[in-house]
């Protein structure tokens, strides 16, 4: 049986490099967090021990991505529409676990069932 390959969309695997790169490097000066992490590290405000735990846990880096690829959209032509939406959504509720100003309360909107379905793609 031969299969026909689909292949990914080259806009969709750049975004998905990016996003991947910026949580690989701990999420650290991506402007989505619109915060100086370095600072606010070193003041107190972020939890470095939070911090840590978050993006080395594996269920909260999972919940991340999907919340990521339930956001991501492309239109007919294979071009993403809202690379910068979908990275901002999963890093809200990465911001939450090691954050203290930042709670569950914060994410605006909020998250949605969609957003968080677990689709074992």
């Amino acid at each position: 049986m031969s299969l026909t390959m689909n292949p990914i969309p080259h806009d969709l695997k750049c975004a998905l490099y990016w996003f991947i790169n910026f949580t690989s490097k701990g999420l650290l000066d991506n402007p989505a967090w619109e915060l100086d992490s370095i600072a606010e590290f070193d003041s107190g405000q972020l939890n470095w021990d939070k911090y840590l735990t978050t993006i080395n846990d594996p269920t909260i880096i999972t919940t991340a991505f999907t919340i990521w690829m339930n956001n991501i959209q492309m239109d007919d032509d294979g071009i993403v529409q809202n690379e910068q939406y979908a990275a901002f959504r999963a890093f809200q509720y990465l911001r939450q676990h090691f954050d203290h100003r930042f709670t569950n309360d914060d994410i605006q909107p909020s998250l949605t069932r969609e957003e968080l379905d677990e689709h074992q793609w």
